[in-house]
């Protein structure tokens, strides 16, 4: 019973050495002497150290220590990390860099626009910064209202001090829209417009770890994700007309390359213009052979109206 006793008198003593380790008696230039522990730093270089006293932490200049407690202090900081209080403000501004006009016909027209953003990015911590990532996604909608995602990466080596900043342009976005009807006649018309969202951005520090996490504003920017943004891409053909669902890059985040219930049940009008034309023609190997008429033996078997019985008139 003895041995325990004598077992818990020595941690109790191992504790209060501890503890006297974690704060130190400090002596500025004038002799005055407080006790503190050192908490936390910027940099090796950093003019500043934050102190905890009496339960209050606050950030002193290093140079008001004494010369040796001055020494004490940048040797502690070349063994312990640094930490920053990171904080930045980012602007993202809009810009139109061209705008190509397809071939126009009576019965379609398109347009192409490319547009990119101008980032800026300014420095609102108290230190310099340096070795920092930045990562960032232009977002648009698509054709069917999925989301597509240009992506970029700038990578800042630093200094970046107090109010600096860095500018930069994201990767261009294609916003494609049109319009037209079928050359048939038969009240088919098809339009779209693709959309432009934003930027969606984050800022990784000199570990890797995120240090900041930005949107552009826009209530549709809102529903934008960055694990949805970091979704690999694919395409989707159309089964009849052999294009692209969205443009002609295919970029479509995976988790978005579902559609809707009612996408399904509704095909889209230039696929079935492109089945009209294809039982309309002689290509069709479903055609029936019909003797006695002037366009060798075939007639159309699909007829106007026997096609919006199926597919309703459009």
């Amino acid at each position: 019973m003895k041995s325990i006793f004598q077992l818990l008198g020595l941690t109790a003593i191992t504790g209060i050495l501890l503890s006297a380790t974690e704060a130190k008696q400090f002596e500025d230039k004038f002799g005055r002497v407080m006790v503190a522990e050192l908490v936390s730093h910027t940099g090796a270089e950093a003019d500043l150290v934050k102190i905890e006293k009496s339960g209050k932490k606050m950030d002193v200049k290093i140079d008001v220590f004494s010369e040796k407690d001055q020494q004490f202090i940048r040797d502690w900081m070349k063994k312990t990390p640094p930490t920053l209080d990171y904080a930045f403000r980012i602007q993202a501004v809009k810009k139109k860099q061209s705008e190509v006009k397809g071939s126009r016909s009576y019965f379609s027209s398109s347009k192409t626009e490319v547009y990119v953003y101008e980032i800026t990015i300014t420095n609102l911590t108290r230190q310099p910064v340096s070795d920092l990532r930045i990562e960032h996604r232009t977002a648009s909608a698509g054709r069917s209202k999925s989301l597509k995602f240009q992506r970029g990466t700038e990578n800042v080596k630093g200094p970046l001090r107090y109010n600096d900043q860095i500018s930069f342009i994201s990767t261009p976005a294609k916003i494609q829209s049109g319009s037209g009807r079928s050359s048939y006649g038969y009240g088919s018309s098809y339009s779209f417009k693709e959309s432009l969202l934003g930027v969606i951005l984050r800022i990784y520090g000199p570990d890797g770890e995120t240090i900041e996490e930005w949107r552009s504003a826009g209530t549709r920017m809102d529903q934008v994700s960055w694990d949805a943004s970091e979704q690999s891409d694919t395409s989707r053909t159309r089964g009849f007309t052999g294009e692209d669902d969205d443009d002609d890059d295919g970029n479509r985040g995976r988790g978005d390359d579902r559609r809707k219930d009612d996408d399904r049940r509704q095909p889209d009008v230039r696929d079935l213009d492109a089945l009209r034309k294809l039982l309309e023609s002689g290509e069709n190997p479903f055609r029936k052979d019909r003797g006695g008429n002037d366009a060798g033996g075939k007639v159309p078997d699909v007829k106007p109206e026997d096609f919006s019985k199926i597919f309703g008139s459009r």
